[in-house]
C-alpha cells in the first residue's frame, strides 16, 4: 500500500477565496466586537442621561358622598324653587348636622 497524503487548504481560502482570507476574518471579528462595544456605550450614556423616574402622584381624595337631603336641596336650587341665600343657609345646616353625627 502506498501512503496517503492529506492535502489541507487554508481556512481563509474557503471564506474569502484568497490567501488573505484569514486576515479578513480577523478584521471582521474586530469590527464586530468594536461595534458591539460602541452600542453598549451609547446605551449606557442614554440611560445615564435619562431623567430619574418620578413616583406617581398620590391618588386624589375620594369625593364625599352627598346625603339624600343635600341632593334634594341641590335639586331645588337648580330648579329655581329656592334662592341662593336659602340654599347656602340650608346647606350649612345640613353640613353641621353631618359633623355632629360623626
Amino acid at each position: 500500500m502506498s501512503p496517503t497524503i492529506a492535502v489541507t487548504d487554508d481556512v481563509g481560502r474557503s471564506f474569502a477565496g484568497g490567501h488573505h482570507g484569514g486576515m479578513l476574518t480577523l478584521l471582521l471579528g474586530i469590527v464586530a466586537v468594536a461595534a458591539l462595544v460602541m452600542i453598549l456605550v451609547i446605551i449606557a450614556r442614554v440611560l445615564e442621561a435619562a431623567p430619574p423616574r418620578q413616583e406617581l402622584p398620590p391618588a386624589p381624595p375620594q369625593l364625599k358622598q352627598r346625603s339624600p337631603a343635600e341632593e334634594e336641596l341641590r335639586r331645588r336650587f337648580a330648579a329655581g324653587e329656592i334662592d341662593e341665600i336659602e340654599f347656602i343657609e340650608k346647606q350649612a345646616i345640613l353640613r353641621m348636622d353631618e359633623e355632629d353625627e360623626r
